[in-house]
């Protein structure tokens, strides 16, 4: 095994957000292991670099580490390490949209954690897990995959943010849920953590969550303002796919408050930042803001067949899963209707999207969309 000491350096420097520093040290310490024909160091090694490669953004990088860090362990008998490189991998795949190899991978980490006792592989397969549901629009799934991880984190006294990015994720998911005394009494306690120890990502990541605090109670102005401040401290450690979600959250509310071109300008720079990471269902969500702007929205209750039977099973409470083994789908072509359906429908969860089925339903609302809207899809289910 390598000298311990350095691998402290890199997890002290990827938690006080000197995340490039870390990155490096990590390539050393690759690069040693290969030079003394090290066997045990690489899977852990990889694993770390990669975690710190996805903080960075750079993706494409992060998920060969996580392969290349399954190999090692397997090799070299690592049953814990191969179970945390799965868990990043699953991570990965969850920033860059990969919904259904996402689950594969964080679900199969998840299932051999209790064998291993891998704690850290247990939370990043969550977080993985929570993070496709919180983008996809179900914050009712995200938090189910989140809470046993947060849980274990109070409950142990975690308190270095970098170490339990999950409950920011958790935190999100009770604010779109509505359910704002939770959200803040778990906000309130991480972002004491994060200023206390003077976390800059972790403080500007609860400054987002501030924001949509204040957005959710119609308080625009203040959501601005949180968010402007998320994007100063962001200014001091870069992590794009959370500036990404700042700029998204900060262009939604400029939307709202009818300043168009400071929304679109936003907006656009948030489209980049996802673009150039991959990270393809934050893009699109930007899209879709995008497309509110210019009027080009699709119309509310134009759906097609098949997004309308998509819709009522969604509706009814079933899982992805379950609406294509009913409707005879691959769960990629009930994602991508789902998308649009939300898209149409203005609505960003599962809740909300049951309460807009509902009174359709009441009101007698049939599919009229003939397919001439930019957004509609062709009817694919049988």
């Amino acid at each position: 095994m390598l000298a311990q000491p350095l691998f402290a350096l890199a997890v002290h420097w990827w938690w006080t957000d000197e995340i490039e520093r870390a990155r490096s040290t990590l390539i050393e310490l690759e690069q040693r292991s290969h030079e003394l024909g090290d066997e045990s160091s690489p899977p852990y090694v990889l694993v770390l670099l990669g975690r710190v490669e996805c903080l960075l953004g750079e993706l494409g990088s992060a998920g060969a580490r996580a392969r290349d860090g399954q190999q090692a362990a397997e090799q070299s008998g690592q049953e814990t390490l191969f179970a945390y490189n799965l868990a990043l991998e699953g991570l990965v795949e969850a920033h860059l949209g990969n919904a259904e190899r996402a689950r594969e991978a964080a679900s199969e980490a998840l299932a051999r954690a209790p064998e291993t006792g891998g704690r850290p592989a247990e939370l990043v397969a969550r977080e993985a897990l929570g993070h496709v549901e919180l983008v996809l629009g179900a914050p009712d799934a995200a938090f189910s995959w989140l809470e046993p991880g947060v849980a274990f984190a109070r409950r142990e006294g975690l308190a270095e943010p970098a170490a339990i990015r999950l409950v920011a994720d958790q935190i999100e998911a009770l604010i779109e849920l509505g359910r704002r005394d939770e959200a803040v009494e778990l906000l309130d306690w991480y972002e004491g953590n994060a200023r206390r120890l003077a976390r800059a990502s972790a403080i500007a990541t609860c400054m987002r969550c501030r924001g949509l605090l204040a957005a959710q109670d119609g308080s625009l102005d203040d959501a601005i303002a949180a968010y402007a401040d998320a994007l100063t401290w962001y200014e001091r450690v870069d992590v794009p796919i959370d500036r990404g979600r700042t700029l998204l959250a900060l262009g939604v509310a400029e939307r709202r408050m009818k300043h168009r071109s400071d929304a679109r300008g936003t907006l656009e720079e948030a489209l980049r930042v996802f673009e150039r990471m991959g990270a393809a269902l934050w893009a699109e969500r930007a899209r879709f803001e995008l497309r509110r702007i210019s009027g080009r929205a699709a119309t509310p209750g134009t759906l097609t067949p098949a997004e309308e039977r998509v819709a009522a099973l969604v509706a009814e409470g079933k899982t992805n899963r379950e609406v294509a083994a009913a409707l005879f789908l691959s769960e990629r072509t009930v994602e991508g209707h789902l998308s649009r359906v939300f898209a149409k429908l203005e609505v960003r969860s599962r809740t909300e999207l049951a309460r807009v089925v509902a009174t359709r339903s009441e009101q007698g609302i049939e599919s009229s969309n003939t397919g001439d809207s930019p957004v509609s899809g062709t009817c694919s289910a049988p």
